[in-house]
């Protein structure tokens, strides 16, 4: 997830990634400097920092953002898929799952901003589930309003052998109702 206000920016990656530094030989939390921004890598949101990392539990970390401070909320959240970073949880579970996380960013939101949720396909038993169609549901649910559904179409992936192999992904842009009766 990234958010944006007033020269704030939040990512959802391990620092690492930034500084070029193993991850197990960090102190955590960590402030430092970076090009001349103010850097926090911690679980929780702290004012009066230009960037802040956190590589936690993505609700436990904006439970502590405080409500109406976002414009945009940028995100790809995980598809379910067993990858070494996520947990594979059963369908259901997975949607509730990401309606709370999908809550808490509506509710970090400012009354005139949006949601860019990429996300893929989720592949059981050779069966595709295009969750973009699953999240279009826990939007409305929410009160947004999808403004535009971008195809991000790329030229490697995984094969697949019993289906055309997964050469996409989509992202929805969902903007607060607010937005649009003022429009």
């Amino acid at each position: 997830m990234k958010y944006k206000n007033r020269n704030h920016k939040i990512y959802f990656k391990p620092i690492s990634d930034f500084l070029n530094v193993n991850i197990g030989e960090m102190p955590f939390p960590l402030e430092t400097e970076v090009r001349g921004k103010k850097l926090l890598y911690d679980k929780v949101f702290k004012e009066g920092y230009d960037i802040i990392l956190s590589w936690n539990d993505v609700l436990e970390f904006l439970k502590t953002v405080p409500s109406n401070i976002a414009t945009l909320v940028v995100t790809s959240p995980p598809y379910n898929i067993g990858k070494p970073y996520e947990e594979t949880l059963e369908f259901r579970n997975y949607i509730k799952w990401q309606e709370e996380v999908i809550k808490e960013c509506v509710r970090i939101l400012k009354p005139n901003g949006s949601i860019c949720w990429e996300i893929g396909n989720y592949v059981k038993d050779g069966e595709v589930f295009p969750l973009d169609i699953y999240f279009y549901t826990v939007f409305k649910k929410l009160g947004l309003k999808l403004r535009n559904r971008i195809i991000w179409h790329f030229g490697h992936g995984l094969h697949a052998k019993k289906r055309f192999s997964g050469r996409y992904e989509v992202i929805q842009k969902v903007m607060t109702t607010y937005l649009i009766s003022t429009l």
